[in-house]
């Protein structure tokens, strides 16, 4: 039996990711992909302020996944693309989140994080896509239609 407070913010989580999610005024979006081997089911980008104490601070960049297997292959690592835009569209810049492990057929994987430190002036919103799978009989699928950052 889980606690409550578990299924509440697990529902609210997988909510947020099957609609435009914001925070701290960064929208975030799952790319649609119907033929990727590997489907994003919500995601999610915040900025989070953090102050050392030592007369440092800064700006982590939070990531945050939720994925499914949708092959009939067991999947080893699948690599998460973060598309960062600012307020036009441009895209600034792609960071990546690697999930290694045994990824089962039709079996959704929750709880990937990842953290980056850089800022991205003007960063408006984060497109969430599946960039790379990697499956244990040694094949790979890759999405070759992403696009690269703008050079403005």
């Amino acid at each position: 039996m889980r606690p409550a407070g578990v299924v509440i913010a697990a529902a609210l989580f997988l909510i947020a990711g099957l609609a435009v999610a914001e925070a701290n005024g960064i929208a975030t979006y799952v790319e649609p992909q119907p033929n990727a081997p590997v489907q994003v089911l919500g995601c999610n980008a915040g900025l989070q302020y953090v102050n050392s104490g030592y007369g440092t601070s800064f700006y982590r960049l939070n990531m945050f996944a939720q994925f499914k297997n949708a092959s009939s292959k067991v999947a080893v690592a699948v690599l998460i693309r973060f598309q960062l835009e600012n307020s036009f569209g441009d895209v600034l810049d792609n960071q990546f989140g690697q999930s290694a492990g045994k990824f089962s057929p039709d079996v959704e994987i929750d709880g990937n994080k990842w953290t980056n430190t850089d800022i991205w002036a003007g960063l408006g919103a984060v497109r969430c896509s599946v960039s790379r799978v990697l499956f244990d009989d040694g094949s790979t699928w890759r999405d070759t239609d992403a696009p690269a950052p703008t050079n403005s």
